[in-house]
């Protein structure tokens, strides 16, 4: 039983005790983190083409680089982070109900939510060949490679709601069995549900 588990079966230990006693110290845990995702993006760098340059210096440095002997690719990864929580701070008194003689307890937890929690600090280099006359990636190419994963991914995480949704059930998932669990071992069932968002 990790730090956590110990901390939360001492509050939850007010069973014994009344309704607000339970409340209050449920709602002083705050932020209860249930779920985490790891969101992965992996992009190249390459020399510039000419097909794709948009203005005189693009096209002047792509066909500089089709001129060099030799070969420039390297394609990195970059991961972000999205976490599954209930603000426990928005638990109300009516939320809680405790039966001492049936020995069950009704939670009505406030609704899960979801927030990107930042990203890989640096990239993570898959392949990297640069031979010939070829310059190497600059900080500037991986800075600006960077900045355009970081931008994908939260448009991919935005955009596509499965990420989300898969979030928030594994979190409804493990806050229903640690709230049963955890009452269980002070011999209460428990009726979890959650409030709409």
């Amino acid at each position: 039983m990790c730090i956590r588990d110990r901390a939360l079966l001492a509050i939850l230990s007010s069973c014994n005790k009344a309704e607000p006693d339970l409340y209050n110290n449920l709602k002083s845990v705050n932020k209860l983190v249930l779920a985490q995702m790891t969101v992965s993006s992996t992009m190249t760098i390459d020399d510039p083409k000419l097909s794709e340059a948009t203005g005189l210096k693009d096209k002047i440095d792509a066909i500089m680089a089709a001129m060099k002997i030799g070969d420039r690719k390297a394609a990195f990864t970059c991961s972000t982070y999205i976490s599954a929580y209930i603000d426990m701070s928005q638990l109300q008194p009516g939320d809680i109900h405790i039966d001492h003689g049936a020995k069950i307890v009704d939670i009505t937890l406030p609704p899960i939510l979801t927030e990107l929690r930042g990203r890989d600090i640096n990239l993570t280099e898959l392949h990297y060949r640069v031979n010939g006359l070829r310059s190497e990636i600059s900080a500037e190419e991986r800075a600006a490679l960077k900045a355009a994963m970081g931008k994908a991914l939260r448009e991919r995480i935005n955009d596509d709601p499965r990420y989300k949704s898969q979030l928030v059930s594994m979190a409804t998932d493990k806050a229903r069995g640690y709230f049963e669990t955890l009452l269980s071992h002070n011999g209460y069932c428990a009726n979890i549900t959650f409030r709409n968002a």
